[in-house]
């Protein structure tokens, strides 16, 4: 799963997915890369849409259609094709998209997912049972950077019962 130093030098953190092991974890093994999974991709808000970026107090008539709803508060169309279309570049299936929820579920392999988003991706143990984790920050190719704004689901805690 590790990157060409040529590729990390293209790509961007994602803020906020900066990961560190928590203390008293003990490293296993890397995580099986040819588990499957799913994760959630988060996009930004349009930024041409009617108010992005502002605190506006003024109250604003609430959307009377989806079209209208995606048009205020949605991704931008061309955003989402250039996700779905680096999804497809690593390998991985596109469970489900929406422009008004700002979201991309991803399917693929951890090995897949991990060469997608910059990641290493681990097995560890701590005293309440193991996790598949990673340090450091999930990140996107440069082209990508500021449009997706969160990535859910590449770590997970299995509890001991």
């Amino acid at each position: 799963m590790n990157l060409p130093d040529q590729d990390r030098a293209v790509r961007a953190p994602v803020p906020g997915t900066e990961r560190a092991v928590p203390l008293g974890s003990r490293l296993i093994r890397p995580a099986d890369s040819d588990e499957r999974i799913q994760v959630t991709v988060y996009l930004r808000q349009n930024p041409t849409a009617e108010g992005a970026g502002t605190d506006n107090a003024a109250p604003v008539e609430p959307p009377s259609t989806r079209e209208e709803f995606i048009a205020r508060f949605g991704a931008d169309p061309q955003e989402m094709a250039n996700v779905l279309a680096f999804a497809d570049d690593y390998g991985l299936e596109a469970a489900e998209h929406d422009l008004a929820r700002r979201l991309v579920i991803l399917t693929g392999t951890l090995g897949a997912l991990g060469n997608a988003f910059g990641v290493e991706l681990w097995e560890y143990e701590f005293p309440e049972g193991t996790f598949r984790g990673h340090e450091g920050p999930v990140t996107v190719p440069i082209e990508l950077e500021g449009i997706i704004v969160n990535v859910r689901g590449l770590t997970m805690k299995r509890m001991r019962a």
